[in-house]
């Protein structure tokens, strides 16, 4: 497998069990998660895809400069070579992404408690 393979499906991984701590950024529909060294924004952008329609999903790994060392859509053949499904697992990591940076479980959580004090 190769790098960028791997390292989508360890990040995908990673941010379905919460080991990685996603944040919104100031770009709405980007969200982003850091490490001492670098850091990694996930986002859903209008396809550049000649044969495509709707949106792609782009990691983009960014180094302490703030300057871009990588950026990758789901259908860039490092991805799509290695990763099955390449379109579907991106798509379900920039879903936990989102999720995590705005706060939808503990949305959920708060207003299933809500619903559970109403009176019947």
């Amino acid at each position: 497998m190769g790098k960028a393979a791997d390292f989508v499906m360890k990040l995908h991984e990673a941010s379905k069990t919460n080991k990685v701590k996603w944040k919104e950024t100031v770009d709405e529909g980007t969200y982003q998660v850091s490490f001492p060294k670098y850091s990694i924004q996930i986002s859903s952008v209008p396809t550049q895809h000649p044969a495509a329609e709707g949106n792609d999903i782009v990691l983009t790994v960014i180094n302490q400069e703030g300057r871009i060392v990588e950026q990758m859509r789901d259908w860039d053949e490092d991805v799509t070579t290695y990763v099955e499904k390449s379109y579907e697992k991106m798509s379900e990591l920039y879903d936990y992404a989102r999720r995590q940076a705005m706060g939808l479980d503990e949305a959920f959580d708060y207003l299933l408690d809500q619903l559970e004090d109403l009176p019947f």
